[in-house]
């Protein structure tokens, strides 16, 4: 009896001293939090029975976080983001054209029509009105009351006036 509780006690001790992996399911590298813990599932059995070293390289889990260990710690590349695209550069020179206003879309835009016929929307520097027009955006306090005033501005008996749009060379010629 003496002996069969000895040799119970041994059987314990060499069942937790084997990797689990012997006695649990199949781990993957889902069940480490990080590639050190992985490494070490790994170096307590080599002959790797959870596959965990796919590439057969040694190091187990490469793609885990790091604290790494292995072979080498495992370099993760550091992958910059790309670089914003350049802004359009701003205008070289003062442009002074004329026009005629066509309608007011806001306290802020206006369209207008070039000598040649060409129509173009244009937006006001130095002024930034409520929004009534932004598509998905409600019409904004006071957004109205801003393109009425422009209304009275830029039109006249309903026609619209004359005006000479002038170029900012700090700005850029469209937004």
């Amino acid at each position: 009896m003496r002996h069969t509780a000895l040799l119970a006690t041994v059987m314990c001790a060499l069942i937790t001293a084997l990797p689990s992996s012997a006695s649990a399911a199949d781990r993957d590298c889902a069940d480490f939090s990080s590639q050190a813990s992985a490494q070490a599932w790994l170096q307590a059995d080599p002959r790797d029975p959870d596959r965990l070293d796919g590439d057969h390289d040694g190091i187990a889990c490469e793609t885990l976080p790091c604290p790494c260990v292995g072979a080498a710690a495992i370099p993760r590349p550091v992958t910059p983001p790309p670089p914003p695209p350049p802004a359009p550069a701003p205008a070289t020179r003062v442009l002074n054209v004329e026009a005629r206003v066509i309608s007011v879309i806001d306290g802020d835009t206006l369209k207008v029509k070039f000598a040649n016929g060409v129509r173009r929307t244009v937006r006001l520097i130095g002024i930034d009105s409520p929004e009534t027009k932004r598509p998905g955006t409600p019409v904004q306090c006071g957004g109205r009351a801003a393109t009425a005033r422009m209304k009275r501005l830029a039109l006249r008996n309903g026609k619209g006036r004359r005006v000479r749009l002038t170029t900012d060379p700090t700005q850029q010629l469209a937004d």
